[in-house]
C-alpha cells in the first residue's frame, strides 16, 4: 500500500483520459490494505477451529494466542495514525472533478468509490481519512468480537479483554498530543472522533455484551473528565472546539439524551470495479 500511494501519479492515466478517473484508481491503491485489516481484526477475540471428527485427535477449537491478539490490536490502532491516514497533497491535487458533460459510464454522485464528499467538487482528504478511520474502529469494536474477547478473558485473564482493547484505541488517539502540522492534527481529530462515536455506538447497542458496555461507559466517563480538565489557552481554537463537542456528546449519552443523527458517521468507501 505504501509503495502504491507513494508512487501514484498521472501514470495511472492513459493518454486522453480525464483526471477524474484517478478517483477510482486511487481508491484501490489507498485501500489496498483493507483485506489485511479485516483479516487482522479476526485475531481479536479470535478462535481457530476445525470440523474434526471423533478419533481425529485434532482439537475442535483453540483461541488465538494472547500475544498474537495483542499484535493484531497494535497493528489496527497503528492504522489510525496520521502517517497511515494521510493522503499526499500531490495526490489530492490530481483528483479533479468530472469535466462538464462528460459521460463516464459510472455514476459520479452514486459511486462511493469516487471518494467524493460534501466538499464536492473539491477532493477532501480529511473526510476520506475519516471514512477509513471509522471503518477501522468499527472492525475493532464489533460487539460480537468484544463478546468473544470478554468470554476468553473471563476464563483466562492472559487474553485481552474488552477494556484492554478499548484502552488501546483511546491511547492511540485521545492519548496523543496534537501534532504541530495542521494537516496531521486534523487527521488525528478524525481518528479521535471515530473512536468516540464507535464507543458511544458500542455502549448503546442492545447486542453489546454487558462487560463490553461497562468497559465502554467507564472509558467514556474517564474521557469526559479528561476533556473537561484538559482545556488550555495553548491549544488552537479548532482543537478546543473539537474537544468541547466530544465532551458534550459524551455527556448527552451518559444523560440518556444521545441522538445518533446528531453524531454523523461517515459511510465506508465502496471500492469501484474495475
Amino acid at each position: 500500500r505504501r509503495v502504491l500511494v507513494d508512487r501514484f501519479d498521472e501514470r495511472a492515466l492513459a493518454a486522453g483520459e480525464p483526471y477524474v478517473t484517478l478517483h477510482r484508481r486511487f481508491a484501490h491503491a489507498w485501500l489496498h490494505h483493507r483485506t489485511a485489516l479485516y483479516g487482522v481484526a479476526k485475531h481479536i477475540g479470535g478462535m481457530a477451529f476445525s470440523y474434526s471428527l471423533k478419533g481425529d485427535d485434532i482439537a475442535p477449537t483453540r483461541p488465538i494466542d494472547p500475544d498474537l491478539q495483542r499484535r493484531a490490536i497494535e497493528a489496527l490502532v497503528a492504522a489510525l495514525s496520521p502517517d497511515e491516514l494521510r493522503i499526499p497533497d500531490r495526490v489530492s491535487a490530481l483528483l479533479a472533478p468530472p469535466p462538464m458533460g462528460w459521460d463516464s459510464g459510472w455514476g459520479w454522485h452514486t459511486d462511493a468509490g469516487t471518494l467524493e464528499s460534501i466538499a464536492d467538487p473539491v477532493f477532501d482528504p480529511i473526510h476520506t481519512a475519516h471514512r477509513l478511520a471509522f471503518e477501522i474502529v468499527g472492525l475493532v469494536l464489533d460487539p460480537g468480537r468484544l463478546a468473544r474477547s470478554a468470554s476468553f478473558h473471563a476464563r483466562d485473564p492472559a487474553f485481552p479483554g474488552p477494556d484492554e482493547v478499548i484502552g488501546s484505541l483511546l491511547e492511540a488517539t485521545w492519548g496523543q498530543t496534537a501534532p504541530a502540522n495542521s494537516h496531521d492534527a486534523a487527521l488525528l481529530r478524525v481518528a479521535q472522533r471515530s473512536v468516540l462515536d464507535g464507543l458511544i455506538d458500542l455502549a448503546s447497542q442492545p447486542q453489546t455484551p454487558i462487560g463490553a458496555r461497562a468497559a465502554a461507559e467507564a472509558r467514556l466517563r474517564t474521557l469526559t473528565q479528561t476533556l473537561g480538565s484538559g482545556r488550555s489557552r495553548q491549544i488552537t481554537a479548532t482543537e478546543n472546539a473539537h474537544r468541547r463537542a466530544a465532551q458534550a456528546d459524551i455527556e448527552r449519552y451518559l444523560a440518556g439524551e444521545d441522538d445518533p443523527l446528531h453524531r454523523p458517521r461517515p459511510e465506508p468507501i465502496t471500492l469501484p470495479w474495475p
